[in-house]
């Protein structure tokens, strides 16, 4: 600043200054330039005259300019972010901004929001002191700030126990976040999460965020396997098995269920949907148990303990058996349809573990079906072994044919078993129907029994090892329907069972057959249509007496109240049957009433006694 210092003196002196660097003075004219803030003496002077020199002289301070100073704040920013603005000016300035629409700014406090994309300049201003107005500012670049994403859940399920979040935007160049601060995703998808809350968020190349898109990943949800009694979901048959508690009723909705399920405690497993009266009903679950030979769909082992065990209601499928109990199990087998076995379809007690008993219980209303004929495996519907037993009733058993000989397959097997009631069953085209081998004290009985040209028994009584005879007795076949394949009834190598009021007809064999079989009784049977023109015998008295070596036939045995048509002979007797009684048999529209036939170098049979019979008809 620049100001004329006067004197009322006398005129003609000269001005100086004291410091120059304060200010200076034109000597004449007593201009004073202020230089520099500080304080410096404005003298005046005359020289001449009388009294000179004389001088006066008034202080001058200089008071510094006003500074806008450098203004400092964050640029680039991104829209919705603030920041704020300063300056090492003199304080007491305010603050404006070019263009609000990019961005604004406090005018007392700096505090600057970015608005939109774009370029501003903040500028401070100091309006009062000296040298006022000054000025500064700096230029404020806005970036756009990403769209919020889309994120879509794909929730847990059995199949994929965690969720997985899939983000999405039509921005290109994004990464993405769950947590807000990783953003290492490019791809935006976010697997394998736990269940929880997330914020997705996009960031761009100038690391501007977007505002959160919230997720809730749920918890895992509609587990189709139910325990009952708890209260609790599960994913698979096993794992609800395995949280159990022993007597919990376990649940399993419609689906395929790919496992081998292994039952060690007391469970009743129940597939859901309607029942039917007999198989698996409308919508029930399918466990597959998959293709090999072990283990079986469904294992079920009550070792040590006595369990009690409750299957009603799937489709089982696959596996080397349908359902094995091996041990201490009271079983209830119910309302299943059981296929796609390797070698049996029910098993109580297997034979591959021997000494396997305390297996009790019922298998009823089950459809079980076989895969014969074939050449693997000599399949069995159901087979009851050792020690153990069952009742065996109102199951559809079919389609166990084994074609590489020296085994039959079975639709129905008691092996080494005792106690066991078969009943009330439909057995069809099986090699055997039913087989009692080796086993004592079972009774068959109002079964419905249909061959085909690969069956071979509709009943088959037998001892496994003819060097051990005689070990199945005690049995009672009465009151079946035995129709088509070879033999309705094959007997060898046993002794004093029970065969009663069966009804036999359409075998291309024999009705009743026995080999080497003694001190039974056949009676009250209706036998019919027994291979009339070929050979067929209604009862057959056969083989080789292997408690006596050296001779022949079946021997004590007691024919009694038959009544036997349209076969080759309604009753052949072979070489050294000894001792049958036959009375009060109807032996009509055979080839032969009652044939008696001693093969070359054999012998007739002793004690033979014909008793009271109706033999008519025969040509």
């Amino acid at each position: 600043a620049t100001d004329t210092y006067t004197s009322n003196g006398t005129s003609g002196g000269t001005w100086t200054s004291t410091d120059q660097t304060i200010a200076t003075v034109d000597a004449t004219t007593g201009v004073v330039t202020a230089l520099s803030a500080g304080t410096t003496d404005i003298t005046y002077t005359v020289s001449s005259g009388c009294g000179s020199p004389v001088s006066s002289h008034k202080t001058l301070t200089v008071s510094p300019n006003v500074s806008a100073g450098t203004v400092s704040g964050t640029s680039p920013l991104c829209i919705g972010a603030t920041d704020t603005y300063t300056s090492n000016g003199t304080s007491g300035g305010t603050w404006t901004s070019t263009v609000p629409g990019v961005a604004t700014v406090d005018a007392t406090t700096g505090v600057v929001t970015a608005v939109s994309a774009g370029t501003t300049d903040i500028t401070y201003t100091v309006n009062s002191g000296c040298g006022n107005p000054v000025s500064a500012f700096k230029t404020l670049t806005v970036n756009a700030t990403p769209s919020a994403p889309t994120a879509n859940v794909t929730q847990p399920t059995c199949s994929t126990p965690a969720g997985t979040i899939t983000v999405t935007s039509s921005t290109s160049g994004l990464s993405f976040s769950i947590d807000g601060s990783n953003y290492t995703n490019t791809s935006g998808v976010f697997p394998g999460l736990a269940p929880g809350n997330y914020n997705v968020t996009a960031k761009n190349a100038n690391e501007c965020i977007s505002s959160p898109t919230p997720v809730i990943v749920s918890t895992l949800s509609g587990q189709p396997v139910h325990n009952i009694t708890q209260s609790t979901n599960y994913c698979t048959i096993q794992s609800a098995i395995d949280a159990a508690n022993s007597g919990d009723v376990i649940q399993v909705d419609a689906g395929t269920y790919p496992e081998n399920v292994n039952i060690p405690k007391s469970i009743t497993l129940l597939g859901n949907g309607t029942l039917a009266a007999q198989g698996a009903g409308t919508n029930a679950p399918i466990i597959d148990g998959g293709a090999g030979t072990n283990p079986a769909t469904i294992t079920v082992n009550g070792n040590p303990g006595i369990i009690t065990v409750t299957i009603r209601n799937f489709n089982i499928n696959n596996g080397a058996s349908g359902i094995d109990v091996l041990q201490n199990a009271v079983m209830t087998v119910d309302k299943n349809t059981i296929t796609g076995y390797n070698k049996n379809g029910v098993t109580f007690g297997p034979v591959s573990l021997p000494g396997s008993g305390g297996v009790s219980g019922t298998i009823s209303n089950n459809i079980i079906t076989g895969a014969g004929p074939i050449s693997t495996s000599a399949q069995n519907g159901v087979q009851i072994s050792e020690t153990n037993t069952a009742t065996v009733t109102n199951n559809l058993v079919s389609n166990h044919v084994y074609t590489a000989g020296g085994w039959w397959a079975t639709g129905i097997l008691v092996y080494g078993g005792a106690g066991v009631s078969i009943s009330n069953n439909t057995v069809n085209n099986n090699q055997a129907g039913v087989g009692i081998t080796s086993a004592n004290n079972n009774i068959v009985e109002n079964n419905t029994i249909t061959g085909n040209a690969n069956s071979q028994a509709g009943v088959m009584v037998t001892t496994g090892n003819s060097a051990s005879p005689l070990s199945a007795t005690g049995n009672t076949i009465q009151n079946n329907t035995i129709s088509g394949g070879f033999n309705g009834i094959w007997s060898s190598y046993c002794n004093g069972n029970t065969y009663h009021q069966n009804t036999i007809s359409g075998c291309t064999g024999n009705g009743i057959y026995f080999w080497d079989t003694d001190n039974n009784t056949v009676d009250q049977n209706i036998i019919s249509n027994i291979a009339l023109n070929t050979g067929g015998w209604g009862i057959a008295l056969d083989g080789g007496d292997i408690l006596s070596p050296g001779t022949l036939g079946s021997d004590n045995n007691i024919l009694s109240a038959n009544d036997i048509s349209t076969s080759d002979a309604g009753i052949w007797i072979g070489n050294s049957s000894d001792n049958t009684q036959v009375t009060n048999n109807y032996l009509h529209a055979n080839h032969y009433g009652l044939q008696v036939d001693v093969s070359s170098g054999g012998a007739a049979p002793a004690g033979l006694a014909v008793h009271f019979n109706n033999i008519t008809g025969n040509t």
